[in-house]
């Protein structure tokens, strides 16, 4: 004969409560369950989708990592899923995009700085008036700022030749023939 089952204590049946309600309850605009949703962001966050899926569905000790692997490809294989994921990797391309753009408009302040924008007409190093007038792009290519006894500014500027070269790596202006691993030297080529 079967003992009859020992009853559940009450965090037990909360938990069980909770994890029926993740389970059935899917998102309208996603169609997507908690649980399915938090996988995925996880998944997005650590690009593995075993450790996404211990994330978001917590499973027991006993589950092997094989089981957990199958447990998540089958997640990534369903068109909801999918659908969703697709979506938060072009949004993530799209943030990706503009934070590239950002970089390189500061690269372009750096590389294309003057020299004469930090000095006044007669060649001196500007005052501290002088400076406050600088405008928001000529100080973002300030890398250090010193103040001399007579009270005058020494403006270190940021390396303008690294910024023109990584400039030219972004935009695809450099080509590498071979990256030096072999004792020989890098060989650049510019596209003009």
């Amino acid at each position: 004969m079967i003992p009859p089952p020992k009853p559940l204590s009450r965090r037990e049946l909360e938990q069980q409560e909770r994890h029926a309600k993740s389970r059935k309850t899917k998102d309208p605009i996603t169609g997507l369950t908690k649980r399915q949703d938090q996988f995925i962001r996880h998944y997005m966050t650590y690009g593995d989708k075993c450790a996404a899926y211990r994330e978001a569905y917590q499973p027991s000790a006993t589950q092997t990592l094989k089981n957990q692997q199958n447990a998540a490809s089958v997640l990534l294989s369903n068109p909801s899923v999918k659908k969703f994921l697709a979506k938060c990797r072009k949004d993530a391309a799209s943030a990706s995009t503009l934070s590239m753009e950002r970089v390189n408009n500061e690269l372009s302040k750096i590389a294309f700085s003057d020299l004469p924008d930090f000095v006044d007409n007669s060649g001196n190093l500007l005052t501290i008036e002088q400076f406050q007038s600088l405008t928001p792009a000529q100080r973002s290519c300030i890398k250090k700022v010193r103040q001399t006894p007579q009270g005058m500014l020494e403006i270190e500027l940021h390396d303008k030749i690294a910024a023109l070269r990584l400039l030219g790596i972004a935009l695809g202006g450099y080509t590498e023939k071979n990256k030096g691993g072999d004792g020989q030297p890098l060989q650049v080529t510019l596209n003009l």
